[in-house]
């Protein structure tokens, strides 16, 4: 995304930075939509190879939309300056329960291996997306208004701009908690998605329901965020996200202790709850974007912003993946068998392990995920507290070693994050802990 943030901000086309770049994004996903509609049989290495051009074409739109986002909200009185945004993403996730619905119910047939006994194939469900996106495109992009832009500025000098905007106080405090925050919030017991799936069964149609009434959480999160939370302290708001989600994650204890809460629907309720924790804490990390761009950077600012966390959830994924090292049961499909439901339980001669001690490695690694994601709260402090505190520390001196520190990192990040999510990718590497794997 800063990537393309950049791009867009820097290379305009026919004198226009936003516009051109969403038609030509979305131009070319719709076209690969349509090419999946239209081919009779799809092979993996094609379709794979065809989604990732989507993905790409999709990136190139959303972040020339992002930057009129931020532009936009820029112009909003200060006391209001977050309701555009919000509203953007509330509509988003809005959309996201019929997108989701679309998928739990209609793809979810004999084709896709679901639950009922019709549903659409790839290719049909690719007409839908072509229908939509095409609908959409119409609507909408031909009244997309963007004022020709100003004077132009060099790649160098831009770069000379963004390192100027890393050193200030807001900008880099601001880099440091989200990264510290996400990294460390982020940490889960990863192991419980191999353990429900041998401990009861969870059917399609939950998996999918699961992912609508989430979007539906997010939604209502964002409206609440908007409606109360606005004008409140960003601290106390991403606080309250953090341990919200953490008290829903500690629900898992009852899932490893109790057969009465391994099926399906408790899965589905706890996954919906954390939703609606996890949406304040990503609300903060989009109103703050306005307070920090200036005119004519609002997609490398974003796009920096958005790299920054995206990284850090890849690290965050890493430690997932060397916390399941430390109780090998928790890893284990024959032990954690021990605990199963039903005709798929195993005696403990027969996995290797009793039930209780599997129960209990299951339920340190939740305590001890959950005790790690509590410690992102000592990065709080970094945080401003609202758009006030943003105006004042932009007023200190600016920190030349913090605006370098910052470049570093973000290479540390890209550099490191990328490889870390790369790892699982190839059978020579994903066997290791880091990747997820048991060990080379």
């Amino acid at each position: 995304k800063l990537a393309y943030g950049m791009l867009s901000d820097a290379v305009p086309i026919c004198g226009l930075h936003r516009k051109p770049y969403m038609v030509l994004g979305w131009g070319m996903l719709w076209g690969g939509a349509l090419l999946l509609a239209v081919l009779p049989t799809l092979t993996l290495p094609l379709a794979s190879t065809i989604f990732l051009c989507m993905t790409v074409s999709y990136l190139l739109a959303d972040c020339a939309a992002d930057a009129v986002l931020v532009a936009l909200s820029t112009r909003e009185a200060a006391e209001a300056r977050g309701s555009l945004i919000s509203t953007a993403y509330l509509i988003r996730h809005s959309v996201n329960v019929l997108a989701n619905g679309v998928v739990a119910f209609c793809y979810n047939g004999p084709p896709s291996g679901g639950s009922f006994s019709w549903g659409l194939t790839t290719q049909q469900l690719m007409w839908i997306i072509v229908a939509f996106v095409g609908v959409l495109m119409g609507a909408s992009l031909p009244f997309l208004h963007e004022a020709p832009p100003g004077k132009q500025l060099s790649f160098r000098r831009r770069c000379k701009q963004l390192l100027r905007l890393l050193q200030q106080a807001p900008v880099w405090r601001l880099i440091v908690a989200l990264v510290s925050i996400t990294t460390l919030s982020l940490v889960t017991n990863q192991a419980q998605i191999n353990a429900n799936a041998q401990w009861f069964h969870i059917e399609p149609l939950q998996l999918g329901l699961s992912a609508c009434f989430q979007s539906l959480m997010m939604a209502v999160g964002m409206w609440a965020f908007k409606r109360y939370l606005l004008q409140a302290s960003w601290r106390l708001t991403y606080a309250g996200g953090i341990l919200g989600t953490q008290l829903f994650s500690l629900l898992y204890l009852l899932t490893i202790f109790v057969p009465l809460f391994k099926n399906g629907w408790w899965y589905v309720f706890t996954q919906v709850d954390m939703s609606l924790a996890y949406a304040l804490t990503s609300a903060i990390g989009i109103v703050v974007i306005p307070e920090i761009t200036v005119p004519g950077f609002e997609g490398v600012i974003y796009g920096a912003v958005t790299t920054y966390t995206n990284q850090a959830m890849n690290v965050a994924n890493a430690i997932n993946n060397l916390l399941l090292a430390v109780w090998p049961s928790n890893t284990n499909n024959d032990e954690l068998k021990a605990c199963a439901l039903g005709r798929a339980r195993l005696s403990a001669s027969e996995a290797g392990a009793s039930c209780e001690e599997v129960q209990w490695n299951m339920a340190w690694l939740t305590l001890l995920a959950t005790a790690t994601a509590c410690l992102s709260l000592l990065f709080l402090p970094l945080m401003p507290s609202q758009k006030e505190e943003v105006r004042r520390l932009a007023e200190l001196p600016r920190s030349r070693a913090a605006g370098w520190a910052m470049l570093v990192l973000l290479a540390f990040l890209v550099i490191f994050g990328t490889t870390l999510a790369v790892l699982p990718i190839f059978p020579q590497t994903a066997c290791l802990e880091i990747a997820g794997g048991k060990g080379c």
